[in-house]
């Protein structure tokens, strides 16, 4: 958490929410270290279980602490029957807008969820490939079992390492750039119900200049940009995480975000007087 240096709220941006240039700095750069605003907190193992991507992640890594070693294809992905073993668990089947059925997948990159799963694992240096071998790392054998850590672990990882930008194409900033940032603004509104845009434009608002860079394929860069942050952040990252509820009005195609409890839970942010 943040020190006693921390400096007073006059001295903050509107634009950063209140923050100072010091203090955003730290956010984007350092999200979870102690000088940060954000602090995350162990959970219950009954909302530990809530989480579909920690249960996926979890779920993998038993696999193949089990098989001791795990073959995987020539090109290092997943084995088909391995995919669809997983897949049929069902460990997102609240989050996806079109699921599939388990006869429909006949590789790694035909569900998009365990593909994910896989590349955070690969980045994680939880596992290890040797000669189309998969298998667990020291670190990894002893987190299997701490699923605390487990989870803080893959949320920093998430935040700091991996590309959000990986199925879209993109500009890689959108989202990736100050995801610690995305937490706090989620953190200070999210109690009720917001068009996931409200986030957007408060996010573009702290960070102008990347909408410089967008190219759109349709519409502006503005809604290029939005489109892309709502997908990164609520529908691919927070959501798999537990961490927002998504609703969608009827006939409308906004969508709409409010945190879980599990949220407040897990993640508490410090935030500066306006």
């Amino acid at each position: 958490m943040l020190d006693n240096n921390f400096e007073p709220p006059r001295k903050g941006l509107p634009a950063l929410e209140w923050y100072t240039m010091n203090q955003f700095s730290i956010i984007v750069r350092e999200p979870f270290s102690e000088d940060s605003p954000i602090e995350l907190h162990d959970l219950k193992d009954q909302e530990l279980e809530s989480i579909p991507i920690l249960n996926q992640i979890r779920y993998i890594m038993q696999l193949i602490d089990e098989a001791g070693e795990m073959d995987l294809t020539r090109k290092g992905n997943l084995k088909r029957k391995v995919v669809r073993d997983i897949y049929s668990q069902n460990f997102f089947k609240d989050t996806l807008d079109l699921p599939i059925e388990p006869d429909d997948i006949y590789r790694q990159a035909d569900c998009v969820t365990v593909e994910l799963t896989k590349i955070l694992l690969d980045i994680s240096n939880l596992t290890k490939t040797r000669h189309n071998k998969y298998s667990l790392t020291k670190k990894g054998e002893d987190l299997l079992n701490k699923p605390n850590q487990l989870l803080t672990y893959f949320l920093k990882l998430y935040c700091n390492k991996f590309n959000m930008g990986y199925y879209d194409g993109c500009i890689e900033e959108i989202g990736n750039l100050g995801a610690g940032f995305s937490l706090i603004l989620l953190s200070k509104y999210g109690d009720q119900s917001r068009k996931a845009k409200f986030y957007a434009d408060k996010y573009f608002k702290a960070f102008p200049d990347i909408l410089e860079k967008v190219e759109p394929k349709i519409g502006s860069k503005k809604e290029e940009g939005t489109r892309t942050y709502i997908y990164r952040i609520f529908k691919n990252f927070l959501n798999f995480f537990g961490l927002i509820n998504i609703t969608q009005e009827n006939n409308v195609r906004e969508k709409y975000i409010q945190k879980t409890d599990l949220y407040n839970k897990f993640i508490t942010c410090e935030l500066p007087q306006e």
